[in-house]
């Protein structure tokens, strides 16, 4: 309880004086702050039917909606996010820390998603709509950039991504937030049905005469929706990774009904696309428990490469690049051994395996904007045959893959497995090498054979 006498508060006047200020240094809470201004209203003469503003509510799911007054945030149009975050305590805190230009933490983020996320409860309910959720995603990064998404295709879609997930499905912290709170309280509860199906046909079909099938149903949907929410950081990959091994097999699921299916793969498990990949590596290992890691292998073999073909690709510098050249030149498919596409030249011979762009471009203008294949490819930022920041684009989506080449190389290739998907068929003695010699989980081609034993 507040001391209105230790705060001086000892009279009508001075409690009708009481402003934001006020409200701010004593810590109240909204339904305290409503009841005061509803009384200060009436006092001067100029109330308000007592039904437009309810009290503070026991239960988030009586609100359907809260009637504003003239101190009330609007969320009919972006609006100052600081005026959410003045009205507790974390929400301060969260001013401070991004006004300090501290670097986006991981506690920051949970912070700011549990303080939006639960006003929005408290104005709407369970059920905040489309447009509410959005207004207030879009007034956050408009007020700090600092936490604008890098690689999507709207700035707010970190926190608030309408249809992120297809139509109708929508993503980001804000959403999760909200949904992890609706199970949370027990408030219709709703895995999603995709989740829901997939995760009781799986238990299901295990052991169809156990009895725990329901139950084991429901908390591989539950270890599912964690990851969804799970910000990906170096502090919280360790509880990632185990969940991730645990969900294996929903995976392999998805993979085996439907081929291909990356966007499926992405909608259910997001995460698929942090940590540079590291994910992607961790479900080829268990698709080929006898695959090696490639790198020793590698490394003896592009020495031999470029020993070899002293002579070939000596204007390149990065040796790994060239090997790939020189690898992609010598294991040429049937019917594409030309280096001219009719009339036109081809100027990047790793054309559909690494494209590179400029520094400045947009990654994911390229990314939607590519046509010269379905497969998976590497992207790098720098000229044409350096080394620079790596993407791998998968459909129409991209992400990360870190600044080593090496690496995003490797992850590309096992991007083709964990989602499914084909290689392209004009370059598959150019990743039979890889796939033979430096993974060993496929039988060389004959082309290959014949350039491992112009190797020896």
């Amino acid at each position: 309880m507040i001391s209105t006498d230790a705060e001086g508060i000892e009279d009508m006047e001075t409690f009708t004086m009481l402003d934001e200020t006020d409200f701010n240094r004593l810590h109240l809470n909204t339904g305290q702050r409503k009841k005061i201004q509803k009384f200060q209203r009436m006092t001067r003469g100029n109330p308000k039917d007592a039904t437009e503003e309810p009290a503070e509510p026991v239960d988030y799911e009586e609100v359907e909606y809260i009637e504003q007054d003239e101190t009330s945030v609007s969320l009919e149009k972006e609006f100052d996010i600081d005026l959410i975050f003045q009205q507790t305590e974390d929400g301060r805190a969260i001013i401070e820390s991004l006004k300090e230009q501290h670097s986006v933490t991981h506690s920051l983020v949970t912070s700011i998603t549990k303080v939006l996320g639960e006003y929005l409860i408290y104005r709407f309910g369970y059920h905040p709509s489309v447009h509410h959720k959005d207004v207030v995603a879009k007034s956050l990064v408009s007020k700090y950039p600092v936490l604008k998404s890098e690689s999507a295709d709207v700035p707010q879609a970190v926190w608030f991504y309408p249809n992120g997930r297809g139509y109708g499905k929508h993503g980001g912290k804000l959403h999760y937030h909200i949904e992890y709170m609706v199970k949370k309280d027990k408030k219709q509860v709703r895995h999603s049905k995709a989740v829901a199906d997939a995760a009781q046909e799986l238990s299901s079909s295990s052991d169809p005469t156990t009895s725990s099938g329901e139950s084991d149903s429901t908390d591989l949907a539950d270890t599912i929706n964690k990851l969804k929410f799970v910000v990906p950081s170096k502090e919280s990959y360790k509880i990632i990774r185990n969940d991730w091994i645990k969900t294996m097999t929903m995976r392999n699921e998805i993979r085996q009904k439907n081929p291909g299916s990356y966007d499926e793969l992405i909608e259910m498990f997001p995460l698929s696309t942090s940590f540079d990949g590291l994910l992607i590596d961790l479900d080829f290992v268990e698709m080929f428990p006898s695959a090696t890691n490639g790198i020793e292998d590698w490394n003896a073999l592009q020495d031999k490469i470029v020993q070899k073909f002293n002579h070939l690709q000596t204007t390149v510098c990065d040796h790994f690049i060239r090997s790939l050249l020189i690898i992609r030149e010598k294991n040429p498919s049937r019917g594409v051994k030309r280096v001219n596409k009719g009339s036109q030249k081809i100027v990047n011979l790793l054309e559909r395996v690494v494209e590179w762009i400029n520094p400045e471009d947009d990654i994911d203008q390229f990314a939607a904007g590519y046509r010269a294949t379905d497969s998976p490819v590497l992207i790098i930022k720098g000229p044409m045959y350096s080394a620079g920041e790596t993407y791998i684009r998968i459909g129409k989506r991209v992400f990360t893959s870190g600044s080593e080449i090496q690496n995003g190389f490797f992850t590309m290739i096992k991007a083709h497995y964990f989602f499914h998907l084909k290689f392209e068929p004009s370059l598959s003695n150019f990743y039979s090498f890889f796939l033979s010699e430096v993974f060993h989980v496929a039988k060389p081609s004959t082309t290959v054979n014949g350039f491992m034993l112009q190797l020896k």
